[in-house]
């Protein structure tokens, strides 16, 4: 396994993506060499776009700190 981090899935707006996915869904993944992955889907909702990508951005790093540190599986909790 590489170590790395990954946002998939953005869904910015101000529609649902072609696979229907809602507005403001955002699949988040880091990993580390040695450490479990860790996985985690977001919905925003439709708090606008540049807040969507500030939140996402927040939740990645987030979990990259987590990874990097062997954090526990605690994670913020996204605004719904």
């Amino acid at each position: 396994m590489s170590s790395g981090l990954q946002s998939r899935g953005r869904v910015a707006g101000p529609e649902r993506d072609e696979d229907d996915n809602p507005v403001g869904f955002v699949c988040i993944a880091a990993a580390r060499d040695g450490c479990a992955a860790r996985q985690a889907e977001r919905h925003y909702g439709a708090i606008g776009r540049a807040k969507i990508l500030d939140e996402a951005m927040v939740d990645a790093l987030t979990e990259a700190l987590r990874v990097i540190q062997g954090a526990g599986t605690e994670t913020r909790k996204a605004a719904l």
